[in-house]
C-alpha cells in the first residue's frame, strides 16, 4: 500500500492501527514470529486434518453410499457432521471475528461474505443432514473453502 498524505490533516497511524484491528498487518517483515499468525497456523493444521478425513467420508457417498447401506451411512454422516463443525469453529474463527468487527465499525469487507458463505453452506449442510440425506450435503466442500481460505489468510 502506498499512502501520501498532508501532515496535520491526516493521522496515519490512526488510520493503520485502524485497519490493523482487522486482522491487517502493516509494516515490514518481522523479525519475530507473531502469536496471531502461530494461530492461524494451528488452525489451518488443524482444518487440514479435518478436512481431509471428510473428503474420504465424502468419497464413498460419491461412489454410492446411501442411506439404504444403514449403520456405515450413518456413521459417516456423522462422522462428516462432527469434522465438519471443528473445521467451522476452528477454522471459521478468523473470519467470523473479522467480519463481526467490520460490522462493528459500519465496514463492509471480504472476510463478510467468506463468514456469512461459511454460515450458510453449514447451514444448507445440517439441514441435509438433518433429513436424512447426508450425502447430499455440502460439507467437504465447505471445508475445503474454509481451508484454503486459511492458506491464502496465512500467506497473506
Amino acid at each position: 500500500v502506498r499512502i501520501a498524505w498532508k501532515r496535520g490533516v491526516f493521522d496515519v497511524e490512526r488510520f493503520l492501527s485502524g485497519i490493523e484491528r482487522f486482522g491487517y498487518r502493516f509494516g515490514p517483515s518481522r523479525k519475530t514470529a507473531d502469536a496471531r499468525g502461530d494461530t492461524l497456523l494451528l488452525r489451518l493444521g488443524l482444518a487440514t486434518a479435518m478436512t481431509m478425513n471428510v473428503m474420504l467420508f465424502s468419497a464413498s457417498f460419491y461412489l454410492g453410499l446411501a442411506p439404504a447401506d444403514g449403520a456405515v451411512f450413518t456413521a459417516f454422516s456423522w462422522a462428516s457432521l462432527v469434522l465438519s463443525t471443528g473445521v467451522v469453529a476452528v477454522g471459521g474463527w478468523p473470519f467470523f471475528q473479522a467480519a463481526w468487527a467490520g460490522l462493528r465499525r459500519g465496514v463492509l469487507h471480504l472476510d463478510l461474505p467468506i463468514a456469512a458463505g461459511i454460515v450458510l453452506a453449514y447451514g444448507t449442510s445440517l439441514v441435509a443432514f438433518r433429513s436424512g440425506t447426508a450425502n447430499h450435503s455440502y460439507f467437504d466442500t465447505l471445508d475445503t473453502f474454509v481451508t484454503l481460505m486459511l492458506v491464502g489468510r496465512r500467506l497473506q
